[in-house]
């Protein structure tokens, strides 16, 4: 359900912009909505184990941040440092200056305990203030307002806990489950095989439900571009039974420029 703008406007609703000491207020209640986001969109939490507001992170290593908002560990037990702004223009360059700042220091002993870095957005950044960003020391991604608004989450339900957020996945229709009915069988008596359906008719949904129906430990899937890798990977992640991993190759940086989904392979999902 693609109803982000209207949890701006809840928020915008909630901290007009005439009270200039309520815009501190709404960039902080929106950290609080990018907790939530992250431990409720179907991606991020299968990413992460724990995501915490930096004032309850146990390794932090001053009280008050000072450009990181938060702080999640992936399941294989990295620290991703987060920024959360909640902005109607670009986001300033300093901002993200202070962000890459604290998030490439050590903490009290000399260590650097941060390993990558994560930058959720309501609006965008200059072209600039994006290739700093993703040019700096740490594995860094980014999610902007439009990006977020694609995502297949009821966003009101950070408002109302009675609102499941989740997408429901989808059920296969007739000509989908006649299609994966043939492919299974085939499968018991072929190695490989070729499927051929029409345009719209449901093809990555359905390679999904075959893929669990083989309880498949490893998929591989190949497609032409990065914009497909966008929609298989949500459609996959969205419709999902059985829950998976993704890992994300891309060989062609070539054709970044021209994806309106991505600026970097490690931004998918």
């Amino acid at each position: 359900m693609a109803n982000f703008n209207l949890l701006i406007q809840r928020l915008n609703q909630k901290y007009p912009d005439r009270q200039g000491e309520h815009n501190h207020a709404r960039g902080k209640e929106f950290e609080l909505v990018t907790k939530w986001f992250l431990e409720n969109d179907n991606f991020y939490s299968n990413h992460f184990k724990e995501v915490w507001l930096w004032e309850d992170w146990p390794h932090r290593w001053q009280l008050q941040d000072k450009g990181i908002d938060l702080v999640g560990q992936t399941l294989d037990g990295k620290f991703v440092a987060i920024q959360a702004k909640c902005y109607t223009g670009n986001v300033p360059t300093k901002e993200i200056q202070s962000f890459i700042s604290e998030s490439t220091r050590t903490n009290n002993e000399g260590i650097q305990i941060i390993d990558e870095m994560l930058l959720i957005i309501t609006s965008d950044m200059s072209q600039n203030v994006k290739e700093k960003y993703v040019n700096n020391l740490l594995p860094s991604t980014y999610l902007t307002g439009e990006q977020l608004s694609e995502k297949s989450l009821d966003w009101l339900g950070y408002f109302d806990n009675s609102i499941n957020p989740k997408h429901v996945p989808w059920d296969p229709k007739p000509h989908q489950e006649k299609a994966i009915t043939n492919i299974l069988g085939k499968f018991e008596t072929h190695e490989r095989g070729q499927v051929i359906m029409a345009c719209g008719s449901g093809k990555t949904l359905v390679a999904l439900w075959v893929s669990e129906a083989l309880d498949s430990k490893s998929t591989l899937a190949l497609v032409p571009s990065l914009a497909l890798i966008n929609q298989i990977s949500c459609d996959w992640i969205d419709n999902s039974k059985t829950g998976f991993r993704a890992l994300f190759v891309c060989s062609d940086k070539t054709a970044i420029d021209n994806d309106k989904f991505v600026r970097n392979p490690d931004e998918l999902g």
